[in-house]
């Protein structure tokens, strides 16, 4: 489970953020300290989900932020010196951030030719830091759970297990060996393995169904 969490951290980091968190290598990784934080629950962050979930009112006059500072800080300071930078040194990359800062600067450049924008949110830098935050959060705990899941399912099945490594080998070698999007596409046994592997266990909600057969394997 930690393997798999530190694994997720580096993924997101490099999807989300385009950064290179290297928690796999370093445990006191900074942004894999953060992730944890994020999810760690004490009396003073329960309290404030049941406020949120029960008195949002309350919660607003109070002034308590559902995140802790820290990590609020942490976020925003690591997104805002991403995109400086690479608005500085014209440095592109296929992630996250960098889609949102397209779309901002499409919308700036509609501004200045005085053109009507399609949207009723306007994209600035409270936005994508927002949008980013958020793609971490819904995605860290997710996918580290399902990946957690999907190899001890594997390590049980280890027949399957075989039968995966041969259709990975199979698949990469009709792509002359690359891990490219069109060779992931085509591991569709691989993506039957997750959806089952959802289905036994799902990351995110607990969906309850009646069995009417016996089937092979539950």
């Amino acid at each position: 489970r930690k393997f798999m969490a530190k694994f997720s951290t580096d993924v997101i980091g490099s999807c989300a953020f385009g950064l290179n968190t290297n928690s796999l290598n370093y445990t006191d990784s900074e942004f894999r300290k953060m992730g944890r934080k994020v999810f760690q629950m004490d009396f003073l962050k329960k309290l404030r989900v049941a406020l949120r979930s029960h008195y949002p009112g309350l919660l607003r006059i109070l002034r308590w932020k559902s995140l802790d500072a820290t990590i609020e800080n942490f976020f925003i300071s690591t997104i805002k010196s991403t995109m400086s930078y690479r608005e500085k040194n014209n440095v592109t990359r296929n992630d996250f951030v960098q889609l949102l800062m397209e779309i901002k600067k499409q919308e700036l450049e509609k501004q200045k030719n005085g053109e009507e924008i399609d949207s009723d949110v306007i994209i600035d830098d409270k936005i994508i830091i927002a949008n980013a935050f958020v793609f971490f959060v819904a995605g860290f705990e997710t996918t580290a759970s399902t990946l957690s899941y999907c190899l001890y399912e594997l390590s049980v099945h280890q027949d399957i297990q075989e039968q995966a490594y041969q259709h990975i080998v199979s698949v990469l070698k009709n792509h002359g060996g690359e891990v490219t999007y069109n060779a992931l596409k085509d591991m569709e046994f691989i993506n039957q393995i997750f959806a089952e592997t959802l289905r036994i266990a799902s990351a995110s909600t607990s969906i309850e169904a009646c069995c009417d057969k016996e089937l092979h394997g539950t």
